[in-house]
């Protein structure tokens, strides 16, 4: 088994992928807060994550919920979570006193 390390990759959560006529996109949130549809060619993934080979740079926020309500130049509110973990301004998870999912 052939194994290779990727460095200096960027890396971006596999919820922000998009697919469609342009192929693989994701929505990149530009300076004034609006949307730009941008290409991407994909690496390997791992876990949630996936590696971005060429159409994003480190630092870039992509929009991870929602994509599907989205247009090119669409205004977005950026809400991002704690570099520990937490979770997203407004929203709670299992574990930090929201309901449980009972099945």
């Amino acid at each position: 088994m052939k194994v290779d390390t990727l460095s200096g990759v960027t890396v971006m959560a596999t919820a922000a992928i998009q697919r469609g006529s342009i192929g693989t996109f994701a929505y990149v949130v530009k300076e004034d807060k609006s949307v730009n549809v941008r290409p991407l060619q994909l690496g390997p993934t791992e876990g949630e994550n996936v590696a971005v080979l060429n159409g994003l740079a480190p630092g870039e926020f992509v929009v991870v919920v929602g994509g599907d309500k989205l247009r090119e130049g669409t205004k977005v509110e950026i809400v991002t979570n704690e570099a520990a973990g937490t979770p997203a301004q407004g929203r709670k998870t299992p574990g930090d006193g929201a309901p449980k999912d009972r099945r």
